[in-house]
């Protein structure tokens, strides 16, 4: 009996899902877009790495360096202050110091990164990731090399 009352029950939630689509379109006429922001609201603050976002280190001795430091200025080119709101790696051999601080519009602060690469052997692919309050939001820096 169970069996036969949920069948039904699926066959009539079935039905009822099934209704045919508006038979007219709207006309763009129609829509509207009301927006309260004004243009000064919009802030946009820039975040860059100098020069570039890539670190390819070629080929490292193994028993040349543990350490692979990385200092990248970034800059705000924006109307307001950049935050840096997290950093994250793609690995636990990095380590990264970021400004704590908001970058006031126009100037620029200093991202340290040190890669360990003690023990490691072969081709390395890490990633750090900057979320930041600007119109980019999110830099990444790729740091990629050879230990032999």
């Amino acid at each position: 009996m169970k069996l036969i009352t949920n069948l039904i029950g699926c066959i009539l939630l079935f039905l009822s899902c099934s209704g045919s689509a508006p038979s007219s379109k709207p006309d763009k006429s129609e829509l509207t877009l009301t927006t309260s922001m004004k243009d000064s609201d919009v802030k946009e603050p820039y975040l860059y790495t100098v020069k570039n976002n890539r670190y390819d280190f070629g080929t490292i001795k193994e028993d040349k360096i543990d350490v692979i430091p990385i200092d990248i200025e970034i800059g705000n080119s924006g109307n307001s202050p950049l935050v840096i709101q997290k950093a994250d790696v793609s690995c636990g051999r990095i380590s990264i110091e970021y400004p704590k601080a908001p970058v006031l519009p126009g100037k620029t602060a200093m991202i340290h990164i040190a890669v360990n690469t003690k023990g490691q052997k072969g081709y390395f692919n890490k990633t750090v990731f900057l979320k930041s309050n600007a119109a980019n939001d999110v830099e990444l820096i790729r740091i990629t090399g050879q230990i032999k």
